[in-house]
């Protein structure tokens, strides 16, 4: 969200809808009431199944790599890519991926 309609939700007190603050990037996603203890299941079950450690360098990519240029984002990638490749979680998740139809 650019910073000029940040300030303006924030200095004027908008009251928003789930719907716009979803299309404003402010929530990732809008779920009906009688929905959402579902919708919570489904996704700690899908977060419970990645691994930690993946989750944990794709975090720290995100939190660093806006600081950064491009080159130096490229080369944080690859560095994580490379540590994560030779853990035994990231050989499952490489190994179900290809046996996939």
């Amino acid at each position: 969200m650019a910073h000029a309609r940040a300030f303006e939700i924030i200095a004027l007190n908008e009251t928003l809808s789930a719907e716009h603050a979803r299309e404003l990037g402010i929530v990732n996603r809008v779920v009906d009431d009688d929905a959402f203890d579902d919708e919570i299941e489904r996704l700690v079950r899908r977060l419970a199944e990645m691994p930690l450690g993946l989750l944990g360098a794709v975090k720290r990519l995100l939190h660093d790599g806006g600081g950064n240029n491009l080159a130096t984002h490229l080369d944080a990638e690859a560095d994580a890519i490379v540590g994560r490749v030779e853990t035994p979680e990231t050989r499952d998740v490489l190994s179900s991926f290809i046996r996939k139809p």
